[in-house]
């Protein structure tokens, strides 16, 4: 079992890459996917969006259905390799890129979007974080991150909290190994709480197994 490092996160992630897309075939989930899909679809449409943390490229070709165009970061080659391989409906640019550095985006966007990366920010870390993104998009950008509720009984269970609040999971990857995931989980109040300072027009979303955030940079 790794250490609660964002190092071995990014190690665990590197790991998971072929296995990643797995979680979103669970029946129960997916009139919750079905839903997410329309929102977002709904949101960036004609937009120019830089993504965060894309992954493997899943809820991107979502937005790509009615983007302008996408910059789409993540820090992990492995993900990034199957991302490269599916098929887009607008211009999708991949960068290797820090989440937490995003030195190499250049441009300024007029949208982000994060899907299921919040959760794995430390909280002493979410203020530095989206000062940093606000700096990467233009004046009026809308701002999207969309992430996991907990669900007892569906969700892996919290296994520890730390000192700053976070809470960890125990994760297992078919290969068996096992590895602690810094996960945080959020309600509309938590939201609004650590959003309230960066934007406005906010909408909140709480699906059935997700929520979504939608704000108006300042």
């Amino acid at each position: 079992m790794v250490g609660n490092k964002i190092n071995d996160m990014e190690k665990y992630y590197a790991k998971r890459a072929l296995e990643y897309e797995n979680i979103y075939s669970r029946p129960e989930r997916q009139d919750c996917i079905k839903d997410s899909k329309k929102i977002l679809r709904k949101y960036f449409r004609k937009m120019n969006v830089l993504e965060i943390a894309c992954g493997t490229g899943y809820w991107t070709e979502v937005i790509s259905e009615v983007s302008s165009n996408i910059i789409a970061t993540d820090l992990n080659n492995e993900v990034l390799d199957i991302a490269k391989t599916k098929e887009y409906k607008c211009k999708v640019e991949f960068i290797r890129d820090d989440s937490y550095k995003l030195d190499k985006i250049i441009e300024k966007m007029d949208s982000l979007f994060a899907g299921f990366w919040f959760s794995h920010i430390p909280k002493s870390k979410i203020n530095d974080f989206l000062g940093l993104i606000h700096k990467k998009l233009n004046k009026n950008a809308i701002i999207v991150f969309m992430d996991n509720l907990y669900i007892e009984g569906n969700s892996t269970p919290i296994s520890r909290y730390d000192i700053e609040g976070n809470s960890y999971q125990i994760r297992q990857l078919k290969d068996n190994s096992q590895h602690e995931v810094l996960k945080n989980f959020y309600n509309d109040k938590s939201l609004k709480d650590i959003f309230n300072n960066y934007g406005i027009e906010f909408e909140i979303n709480i699906l059935e197994y997700f929520w979504i955030i939608k704000y108006t940079k300042k």
